[in-house]
């Protein structure tokens, strides 16, 4: 199975599996306080995310993250937030209304990570995707309107809930800015909220109720597969793609949410839901006809051809320069051109340069096919590739194509330009 069919059915099972967090979420707070069912489920997701760790051999990731402590310190304030603050915040939104609505509100964090994206990681976005975000917010309001009049209901929990989903955009933008290893970031993203929700209930004096079967059940579906196993296949898919294309999939969590509180909670749907749902898909397909290849990248210095952001395709590379530059904040950036690329002489910059055609071993046959078919890349075209620091790859990429006599230009290339040989 090619890599990028493997990506696309993680992300199916990863569909699933979120589709079933809110409704194990409200069935596990009824009887018992939201800080105490996080506490156990972010210890059970600890557990199981370390034994996937161990079972992974990835100790060692985990131990080159501590070395870098930047990236450490990056990863526990996004795993608190995407964790510990957003589930937080959904349990009460849940708890204050019902987990299809929250469900629905929660779907607009891709729009959202779109907008943030070219001010934080420099991934473009378009005006496209603003109107993806109004359609949504559309759909909010509907929720908090239940129909079209204009008094507002519940607009306390709505609001709580869309906090949560500016906590879930604004952590997956800094998931995705760092390049390190899945099991080692699912490992200390429950680690560190575990500690957040134990700080809760010792702030506030919660006691610790007597937990019934309905709850244990909860936090050990939300610990031991939402929060770790489910995680793996959430964040390996979102830095593989477009973060775009792997949010953007989650709007078909509704749809199964509905279906499961119904059988499971007994939730009564109500026609606007149904409406509400109608313009969160038309947002999602508006905004997903703008994420279907690699994302474009926001490039500093004026590059001639498109720039392309294809970190993901080393998501599970084992050669160890690649390892070493992209876990140390480095990017693959990418351009595409008409013709074989030639290599003679290495960056200046200390990047790791290389083509679609001449690999020089760091890349393997899967990632280089991911590669093209993520750029778009045809039989006769070439990828040139930068790893390294995203400022020096940018500048290595926009050097080596300063020394061609004539840089062609794709929207009216000139036949005899791409006819020639080009040598870098």
């Amino acid at each position: 199975m090619k890599m990028k069919s493997k990506g696309y059915v993680l992300i199916v099972l990863a569909v699933v599996e979120l589709s079933l967090l809110p409704v194990f979420t409200g069935l596990g707070i009824i009887n018992t306080s939201v800080p105490q069912f996080l506490f156990y489920t972010f210890l059970v997701g600890t557990a199981v995310s370390f034994m996937a760790l161990l079972a992974a051999r990835r100790l060692g990731n985990l131990f080159r993250i501590f070395s870098n402590r930047r990236a450490f310190f990056i990863l526990l304030a996004a795993g608190a937030i995407n964790y510990a603050v957003a589930q937080l915040l959904i349990a009460i939104a849940i708890k204050g209304t019902n987990p299809v609505v929250v469900t629905l509100i929660t779907k607009l964090w891709p729009i959202i990570m779109a907008i943030m994206l070219p001010f934080t990681i420099r991934l473009k976005s378009n005006k496209a995707q603003i109107l993806a975000l109004a359609v949504g917010f559309i759909g909010v309001y509907i929720l908090a309107a239940h129909g079209f009049s204009l008094r507002l209901f519940g607009v306390t929990y709505i609001g709580i809930a869309l906090l949560s989903t500016v906590a879930t955009a604004g952590s997956n933008i800094m998931i995705r800015g760092q390049n390190q290893d899945t099991f080692s970031q699912v490992f200390l993203f429950n680690f560190i909220s575990l500690i957040f929700m134990s700080l809760v209930i010792f702030a506030f004096g919660i006691d610790f109720f007597p937990m019934n079967l309905s709850t244990i059940v909860s936090f050990l579906f939300i610990g031991g597969i939402s929060y770790s196993l489910g995680a793996l296949m959430f964040f390996y898919t979102l830095k593989m793609f477009d973060p775009l294309l792997m949010s953007g999939a989650t709007y078909a969590i509704p749809a199964l949410t509905i279906v499961f509180s119904y059988l499971i909670l007994g939730t009564k749907f109500y026609p606007y839901y149904g409406i509400s749902f109608a313009l969160i898909i038309l947002a999602l397909v508006i905004q997903q006809y703008y994420s279907r290849s690699a994302p474009k990248y926001a490039a500093r210095k004026h590059v001639h051809l498109p720039l392309f952001d294809i970190s993901g395709a080393f998501i599970n590379t084992k050669n160890n320069e690649v390892i070493n530059l992209i876990e140390r904040s480095g990017r693959a950036l990418a351009v595409k051109y008409p013709k074989e690329i030639k290599i003679d002489e290495p960056s200046k910059y200390g990047c790791l340069v290389f083509t679609a055609k001449n690999h020089r071993g760091y890349a393997n046959p899967e990632e280089l096919q991911f590669i093209k078919e993520v750029v778009g890349a045809k039989e006769n075209e070439d990828v040139l590739v930068c790893i390294g620091k995203p400022d020096d790859a940018e500048r290595a990429i926009s050097d080596y194509l300063e020394r061609f006599e004539h840089i062609p230009d794709l929207q009216n290339p000139n036949p005899n330009n791409l006819g020639k040989d080009i040598n870098l």
